[in-house]
């Protein structure tokens, strides 16, 4: 989702009625710019399409790891 204050704000709202929010595990919301080169998690295609790169996925395992995320 876009990461923007409104975003942010109707994110928590949904999730209160999101039936995966309530599984067990890890849940981690994934926010990303339109701006390029204000979020490093995305590279953007020549279409303008953006996809998370490998490095941002291990600097989140890195955070779950270290007990940034937990199950709350």
């Amino acid at each position: 989702f876009v990461d923007t204050p409104r975003a942010w704000y109707y994110r928590k709202i949904k999730s209160k009625y999101r039936k995966a929010d309530q599984e067990e595990g890890i849940h981690i919301n994934f926010p990303y710019s339109l701006k390029q080169g204000q979020n490093n998690s995305l590279r953007f295609l020549a279409n303008g399409f953006g996809v998370y790169q490998k490095s941002y996925f291990e600097y989140l395992k890195k955070q779950i790891d270290n007990g940034y995320y937990n199950n709350n």
